[in-house]
């Protein structure tokens, strides 16, 4: 795992190495919204660096817009229940 930070964020990612591709997982993201955002450049450099095909994250729905701006696309919903 790796770790990214700034003044107001901590990102954490691994690199997973699946049958068909390589990819960074955006395991959590902590911090206010700009403060994260600013870390999106250098996340991906990083990820194309390692050789990875994309980037992935599971976030809350406050993230969507934000990412959206930065070229980011909805892929899945996760849903649970307890």
């Amino acid at each position: 795992m790796q770790a990214f930070w700034n003044d107001g964020a901590l990102v954490v990612t691994e690199i997973v190495q699946a049958p068909a591709r390589r990819y960074l997982h955006i395991f959590l993201a902590a911090g206010d919204m700009d403060s994260v955002m600013a870390l999106d450049d250098k996340l991906k450099a990083f990820a194309s660096e390692k050789g990875c095909e994309f980037g992935r994250a599971l976030v809350r729905p406050g993230f969507e817009k934000a990412l959206q701006a930065k070229g980011w696309k909805r892929k899945m919903i996760v849903m649970e229940y307890e």
